[in-house]
């Protein structure tokens, strides 16, 4: 990314993940760390697959993140192996990355309750993370369930005290609009939370983000 204005972005809602101001950062060469010191531990559990990707050494595990504004290819973020080539230090470069691209203008399309919208856009890059780290995990086929990419980021929502997103895909609403469900964590009668295979499972509330389909073009988060 060249643009300041792209970086600071980013930056924001990377710390925003983290429910921190700045635990994120990026060196000279363009490469993001975190640091998880004085972050509450529920945090840090469900952001490990991501402080995991970001602070790996490992070049096999590399991520190239583009930003791209009103991109039609892109709705709000997408990602795949082999799309990019990333710098490293000393001028070496590597060309199998994985490249994350994120259309930031897709956001001001977007309406609905607050706080499930702030998961929404500001956990794209968790999401597209969570698909190849650390290792490839695809969409379900049927986008009213979830999905283990969902389910992950699902966790970092529920420690930051954010709505959950109750199913993968957006649904149509009337013949201009797509909405996605939010909700809370399903709990027993003794306050805790309901897990099947290890996920959480959420109740379906009348939180939802909505957008005009026409408006954000491409694959991605929808």
């Amino acid at each position: 990314m060249t643009n300041q204005d792209d970086r600071d972005e980013l930056l924001r809602r990377a710390n925003y993940t983290y429910g921190c101001n700045g635990c994120v950062t990026i060196d000279k060469d363009g490469f993001l760390a975190v640091d998880t010191t004085g972050l509450g531990k529920d945090v840090i559990k469900a952001t490990a697959y991501l402080t995991d990707a970001i602070n790996s050494n490992d070049p096999s595990k590399l991520f190239s993140v583009q930003v791209t504004n009103n991109n039609p290819d892109v709705a709000f973020g997408d990602s795949q192996a082999g799309g990019a080539g990333v710098k490293l230090p000393g001028n070496n470069f590597k060309t199998s990355a994985v490249r994350i691209r994120l259309d930031f203008a897709d956001d001001k399309w977007v309406s609905g309750d607050k706080k499930a919208k702030e998961a929404f856009v500001n956990l794209v890059f968790a999401h597209e993370v969570a698909h190849f780290y650390p290792k490839y995990i695809t969409d379900p086929e049927d986008g009213r369930k979830r999905g283990p990419v969902v389910d992950r980021v699902n966790e970092i929502q529920q420690a930051l005290g954010l709505p959950l997103r109750a199913e993968y895909s957006a649904s149509k609403r009337g013949d201009y609009f797509v909405s996605v469900n939010f909700g809370e964590a399903k709990r027993d009668k003794a306050g805790n939370i309901v897990r099947k295979n290890g996920a959480i499972e959420v109740n379906k509330t009348n939180k939802l983000v909505t957008w005009i389909k026409k408006s954000v073009g491409g694959t991605g988060l929808n």
